[in-house]
C-alpha cells in the first residue's frame, strides 16, 4: 500500500454467528501484499490503533483467517486491521461487534444475564426483520425455514439460523415472488400481493 497520507484507512467489518463463533467479513479488498490481523476484546477494551503502529502476533493479534471465522462471546467487539507486510505497520482499522454464536441445530447459544433467559433474534438479521413484517413461523426442513402472513398471502423462506443474508419472498397466490438482501429487507415496510392489493392501492 502507498503511503499517501498518514490516515488510516476505514474497513468495513461484518461479524454474522455460525456454529460455535463468528465469521468475519472485510467489504474493502487488502490491497497489495497488506496483511490482516484481528483482537477480540470486550467493548470498553477495545486497542487504540494509529497510523503505523506496529500490530504484532506478540501483542495479542492474530492473523485474520482466509475463511474469516473466529471465535468469541456475544457482544465482545472484533477489531481488524490492514497492515504492511515489512513490520506490520497499521493502514487501515475497522470493527463489529460479535453476535452470540449458534449452536449446533443453528439456534442461538444459551445466553442468561441477571437471570435472564434471552430469545430474542440479534436486530441485524432476517429474522428479527420477519418479525417487524407481521410474519409468523410455520415450518422448517434441514437447511430452510419458511415464515408467513397468511391475511396478506406472503411467505418467506430463509437459510436456518441467524446467519441468513437473503431471504426468498413470495406471493402465495401468484408465486410470484424475488431474493431480498437484508440491508433490502430493513428498508421495507409493506408487502404488495395479490390477497391485498385494493388495501396497499388505498394506503397509496
Amino acid at each position: 500500500m502507498t503511503d499517501e497520507n498518514t490516515t488510516l484507512i476505514a474497513l468495513t467489518v461484518t461479524a454474522t454467528a455460525r456454529e460455535g463463533g463468528q465469521s468475519v467479513t472485510v467489504a474493502e479488498p487488502v490491497t497489495g501484499n497488506d496483511l490482516r490481523r484481528y483482537k477480540i476484546t470486550d467493548a470498553d477494551k477495545k486497542p487504540e490503533v494509529e497510523y503505523d503502529a506496529a500490530c504484532v502476533l506478540a501483542d495479542g493479534w492474530a492473523d485474520l483467517p482466509s475463511n474469516g471465522e473466529i471465535t468469541g462471546a456475544a457482544d465482545q467487539v472484533v477489531t481488524v486491521v490492514e497492515l504492511t507486510n515489512q513490520g506490520a505497520n497499521a493502514r487501515g482499522k475497522g470493527e463489529a461487534v460479535l453476535p452470540a454464536p449458534l449452536d449446533a441445530a443453528g439456534d442461538l447459544a444459551t445466553t442468561v444475564t441477571d437471570g435472564v433467559l434471552d430469545l430474542l433474534p440479534d436486530g441485524d438479521t432476517i429474522m428479527a426483520e420477519v418479525l417487524r413484517l407481521g410474519l409468523v413461523f410455520d415450518h422448517s426442513d434441514d437447511k430452510t425455514q419458511t415464515w408467513c402472513d397468511y391475511q396478506n398471502g406472503v411467505t418467506a423462506a430463509f437459510d436456518l439460523g441467524t446467519a441468513a443474508k437473503t431471504i426468498r419472498i413470495t406471493d402465495m397466490d401468484t408465486r410470484l415472488g424475488r431474493e431480498v438482501t437484508l440491508g433490502e429487507l430493513k428498508k421495507i415496510t409493506s408487502i404488495r400481493t395479490w390477497r391485498n392489493r385494493d388495501h396497499e392501492e388505498e394506503k397509496a
